[in-house]
């Protein structure tokens, strides 16, 4: 398959016949069930979390171009611009032989008039089209969302923590964080890269964020976001969709995934000798679930902790906490 389709020609999503138009058209639903590795979370328990309704796909594009025809002010916004200005640059890419622009597209507010309804690869190519009119353009940026209309935040807040720690891990991304509600609920969670290279361009090539969607647009429909957004997308959506599924083929492998255990476990040896008071011991660990990722790290951690067999233990927590991890 070649990937180093010259600039300006016509982009198709994917290739046809491919894993990635499979993936593609298919909403990238099988990306977190095809992980590698020792995962512990069930593939069961994915594809029921990922198997309801959801929606998945691009959801906005940054691209370099000299000129787009883009006189819809209400369905494009430029980088780092108002509505109906764009930016142009210093740099010159051996794409152009003079300055070029950067543009912001957001494919589903040309289509349908809201970010919140996902393409499918037939019509993303087709609006795309639509919005190029064929002048030449070089995707840098690309963003996937995942969005689940059935599964709260919660739900996949699990799932979504262990992406997150092992994309922090991979690309040693340095400005994590997260957000919180009025009444103290998580909100969002991000990982991303704070610094630049000295060309201006990310130094990493990848970041992810989460989002608690129903917090903050109460009528979109969509419990839960995830987006992975593709930083060198390399010219092409193909590209970009290309590394991304590349990316998470490669993300779990066994020791990032002891580590990401350990990291979790240490976090709960240090806050159960921080506590003076503390509570029933089911009770605590209800309230430090999510912190637990396999019935392993907590027959493991429940022992060393609390001196009760491992096994005994998971069966009386199961039977007491509601939530259970």
């Amino acid at each position: 398959m070649n990937f180093s389709r010259k600039f300006g020609e016509p982009q198709r999503l994917f290739p046809e016949n491919s894993e990635q138009a499979r993936l593609g058209n298919r909403g990238f639903r099988k990306l977190f069930i095809n992980f590698k590795g020792g995962f512990q979370l069930k593939k069961a328990e994915i594809k029921k979390l990922y198997g309801e309704k959801h929606s998945c796909g691009l959801h906005t594009l940054q691209v370099q171009a000299q000129y787009l025809p883009l006189d819809y002010e209400n369905y494009s916004i430029f980088w780092g611009q108002k509505q109906g200005v764009a930016c142009q640059t210093k740099e010159v890419r051996p794409q152009f032989t003079e300055k070029f622009y950067r543009y912001q597209l957001n494919p589903s507010i040309r289509a349908t008039g809201t970010r919140y309804t996902l393409l499918s690869g037939h019509d993303l190519t087709i609006t795309v089209a639509d919005m190029t009119q064929g002048n030449p353009y070089y995707v840098e940026r690309a963003d996937f969302a995942f969005d689940s209309f059935t599964h709260s935040y919660d739900e996949l807040r699990r799932l979504n923590k262990a992406v997150r720690w092992l994309m922090i891990d991979k690309f040693n991304l340095d400005n994590n964080g997260i957000t919180f509600d009025e009444d103290g609920s998580v909100k969002s969670m991000f990982a991303k890269s704070q610094s630049k290279s000295i060309t201006g361009k990310p130094k990493r090539p990848f970041e992810m964020e989460c989002y608690a969607k129903d917090k903050q647009y109460l009528t979109c429909g969509i419990y839960a976001r995830l987006e992975l957004r593709c930083l060198d997308a390399g010219g092409t959506i193909e590209e970009a969709a290309r590394r991304t599924i590349s990316m998470l083929g490669e993300l779990l492998t066994e020791d990032r995934y002891k580590r990401m255990i350990e990291y979790y476990s240490d976090i709960l040896r240090d806050q159960w000798h921080r506590c003076v008071k503390r509570t029933e011991w089911r009770t605590w660990f209800c309230e430090h679930q999510w912190y637990i990722f396999s019935l392993e790290q907590f027959r493991a951690i429940v022992g060393e902790l609390t001196g009760n067999n491992g096994e005994y233990a998971v069966k009386r927590y199961n039977a007491s906490c509601a939530s259970m991890p």
